[in-house]
């Protein structure tokens, strides 16, 4: 990366040529900002960005990306004012979403067998609600003068790359065109590409942003920060997770990631030790990029990784991000050395729409295979690939079977894995790029993408289903739950439905507010989008939300989703905000809003201190109530 920023710089100064740098002012750069846009204002030309450039190119390394907070030197300006104080932080409403059921709503027999006491049975609620991380810093506040400038250079082969990029990037130009902007609107809080493991009845997930979270009942989960055996945090995108139990019975945890080295523990939770990177007849990846020997059949990076281990503890290694993806088996006796030819086992094919790039699948002429997952299932090899583009709602995922083995055999199960209609509405959206993981009671379990978007193409969170293999000897997950389910191990049939019955009660009912923002309107909270919230006026000093049910509801569980906004998106990883909040039900059909019925409402719920983006609360008992409100009371850094 630091080769390519520098021939980057190096090229463009070569033509924009050297300027001279006189006196200068400082300027620290705002949310909105561009160089164009501080020339025309420090300097009343806009042309003039160019002297802004060369007098801070150490410093901006792109002239297309620079950092909100990033202090410039101005040629010729007058001296900054003292900057305005920072906005404190207040919050955003994504989406007050209230569940329960009708009071006439009739008994019905689920037909399920529970492995539980149904009233001792735990739920949980899609996107889960985990303790997202900040950005990692090379994310934060980045803001493109030219939002098609990757796209252009990558086309003209402006920028020098390694084959990877040529393949991946340059083949498909188009489809990064204007990918490289970020809102600076506030901090992504995102992960995605989860790879679930389920080991001696603990829940280990790992996924995009170096995350790794733990949980024993699949509701409350442990935020991790892996570490290396030297001691330094480890940081990835799109992980993978295999444990092999060696001749001694000794288990061994293998963790690789987008281009990385391999990397073992004797721990899902680490510390990982650098095995070195992946090699094939004495030549690493890497070595491969200068070299025609293997080129027809291995790419020079592999990116989105997979690591499976057979049942007869052969290990083997998935890989590809377009245009294709390969596989190879791996030396057990030094994981890193592939012994096998790399082959090829997934091409684009647009003969299935569903695998067309776009948000409804409308480019046939590009396709982008990526996120390969191997499971293994009473004997039958599913490989698994994402498809259409993460940043789409349309994110989805298809399937190659094969019952002779985990390199051969292999034919396309022409259903894709996620129903496309389930995908594409609702608050849950997407389904790509995740792991399937056999869970208790030989229970299938899928973790999978949600797509967001709002900030930027990769502002994504995590979802689970059950998924299943079909009377039609599909793999397929049933559906994209919005709605409290149960956590696995209560039923032992969970993908002929898994949702506990609690019906959504808000979403575009009535509702009243206690203020809103220009263009951030109370029907944002309650319109199953993770890319509107509703937003109380600046001055609001008791922002409240209110949402009828039109009808007598017991009430038993709420999903709160926040944005936060003027978060500091400097800030990374683990420092985070307080939104506090209670939660309020009323029941009765005069008007809530009437003094006289200030004392009728019922708090259910409270939470004060460190705030997740996605808090799943469920009552003791379900409550009989026509309204509810969400009162902010208190927001702190």
């Amino acid at each position: 990366m630091k080769k390519k920023l520098l021939a980057l710089t190096l090229a463009l100064a070569m033509v924009l040529g050297m300027v001279s740098v006189a006196d200068a002012a400082v300027y620290t750069v705002a949310a909105g900002d561009n160089l164009s846009r501080i020339a025309q204002s420090q300097l009343g030309d806009a042309a003039r960005w160019k002297e802004i450039y060369e007098a801070n190119k150490d410093t901006i390394k792109d002239p297309n990306k620079i950092y909100v907070g990033q202090v410039l030197e101005i040629p010729g300006a007058e001296p900054e004012q003292p900057a305005a104080e920072t906005p404190d932080i207040y919050a955003g409403l994504v989406e007050f979403t209230a569940f329960g059921n009708s009071v006439a709503k009739p008994e019905q027999a689920s037909g399920q067998q529970f492995l539980v006491n149904k009233e001792d049975a735990k739920t949980y609620i899609n996107p889960l609600p985990l303790d997202y991380q900040r950005s990692s810093a090379n994310d934060k506040g980045e803001i493109s003068e030219n939002p098609f400038m990757i796209g252009q250079l990558i086309g003209n082969v402006f920028i020098p790359m390694d084959p990877v990029e040529q393949i991946t990037h340059i083949r498909f130009q188009d489809m990064f065109r204007g990918t490289s902007t970020y809102i600076a609107e506030n901090d992504t809080r995102a992960s995605a590409d989860p790879s679930g493991f389920y080991y001696n009845d603990m829940w280990y997930l790992y996924g995009t942003n170096g995350s790794l979270w733990y949980s024993k009942d699949f509701v409350d989960w442990t935020f991790v920060q892996l570490k290396d055996t030297e001691g330094n945090d480890m940081s990835f995108t799109a992980p993978t997770i295999a444990v092999r139990t060696d001749e001694n019975g000794k288990d061994t945890f293998y963790l690789a990631w987008n281009s990385s080295h391999l990397y073992s523990s004797d721990s899902p939770c680490g510390p990982f030790k650098d095995l070195g990177d992946f090699t094939y007849h004495g030549l690493s990846f890497k070595d491969n990029a200068t070299t025609t020997e293997m080129e027809p059949m291995i790419i020079a990076a592999h990116n989105d990784v997979n690591i499976f281990v057979d049942d007869d503890n052969r290990m083997y290694l998935y890989w590809g991000m377009g245009p294709y993806i390969s596989g190879a088996e791996l030396n057990p006796a030094n994981p890193t050395e592939l012994i096998t030819e790399p082959k090829i086992l997934i091409e684009y094919d647009n003969e299935y729409k569903w695998q067309n790039f776009g948000q409804n699948h409308q480019d046939y002429e590009n396709g982008f295979p990526e996120g390969s997952w191997m499971v293994k299932i009473d004997g039958t090899y599913y490989l698994t690939w994402a498809t259409s583009g993460t940043q789409y709602d349309s994110y989805t995922a298809g399937c190659y079977q094969s019952t002779t083995g985990p390199l051969d055999g292999f034919e396309l199960q022409e259903k894709e894995i996620v129903n496309q209609i389930d995908a594409v509405t609702g608050t849950v959206r997407g389904g790509g790029h995740g792991s399937f993981v056999q869970g208790p009671s030989d229970t299938l379990w899928y973790f999978y993408t949600v797509n967001v978007g709002y900030e930027g193409d990769m502002e994504r969170r995590i979802g689970c289903d059950p998924a299943m293999i079909d009377a039609d000897g599909n793999l397929v997950v049933p559906h994209l739950s919005e709605a409290p389910q149960y956590v696995p191990g209560v039923l032992a049939n969970p993908a002929d439905g898994n949702e506990t019955g609690s019906d959504i009660l808000t979403v575009k009912q009535g509702y009243a507010v206690s203020s809103y923002s220009e263009g951030r309107h109370p029907i944002y909270a309650n319109d199953e989008s993770m890319i509107t919230w509703w937003q109380p006026a600046a001055d609001d000093e008791n922002p409240w939300y209110l949402v009828s049910f039109k009808g007598n509801y017991n009430v038993d569980s709420f999903r709160v989703i926040w944005k936060e906004i003027n978060a500091d998106r400097s800030v990374t990883l683990t420092d985070k905000y307080a939104i506090d909040y209670k939660i309020e039900l009323f029941n009765g059909t005069t008007n809530p809003l009437d003094p006289a019925n200030a004392g009728s409402w019922t708090t259910v719920y409270e939470r004060t201190g460190e705030t997740e983006i996605i808090d799943y609360v469920t009552l003791d008992q379900p409550v009989l109530a026509q309204f509810a409100r969400i009162t902010i009371t208190g927001v702190s850094k």
